[in-house]
């Protein structure tokens, strides 16, 4: 069977590096480097260079944001949902599910910073109407866009 023909359930994934800010260091030491490397040079250059040149450190930093889904799912995240949007009939039968293009998504946050290892941040709920309409919420899709801040970033919702 080929592999765009069977489903795979997993149980987790993480991805290579959670959501948050990240700070990358490099540090390079030279040192015994021969005045020699310096053969472009011209000749009365190389004679003013002593045999060795001091140890020297080279260090820079370099910051990243690693940015996942959080107040919303990006465009294209959810490959297909069942049961599809907008049908009807008796469900009561089928499990439903959501298949996501992404499967590190669920675990690219945390719930909380308490959260045990593994849980996602993602799930599915499955609420009726009535039980809807017993919480007194509106069950018309929103009209308009907001906006959160996360880290000082603003992200649309």
């Amino acid at each position: 069977m080929a592999d765009s023909e069977q489903i795979v359930f997993i149980q987790y994934q993480e991805p290579g590096l959670k959501s948050g800010d990240y700070r990358i260091h490099a540090e390079l030491s030279v040192k015994n480097l021969p005045a020699q490397v310096f053969g472009n040079a011209t000749e009365q250059f190389q004679n003013q260079l002593p045999n060795q040149l001091p140890e020297k450190t080279y260090e820079l930093d370099k910051y990243l944001r690693v940015a996942g889904d959080r107040f919303a799912l990006s465009p294209g995240s959810v490959e297909s949902v069942y049961p599809p949007a907008g049908s009807s009939g008796d469900f009561s039968r089928a499990v439903p599910h959501v298949v996501l293009n992404r499967p590190t998504l669920p675990w690219e946050r945390t719930a909380s910073e308490t959260a045990p290892a593994h849980m996602p941040w993602l799930a599915i709920l499955l609420l009726t109407e009535n039980e809807l309409r017993d919480e007194n919420l509106d069950l018309a899709q929103p009209t308009t866009r907001g906006s959160r801040s996360d880290a000082g970033v603003n992200i649309d919702c």
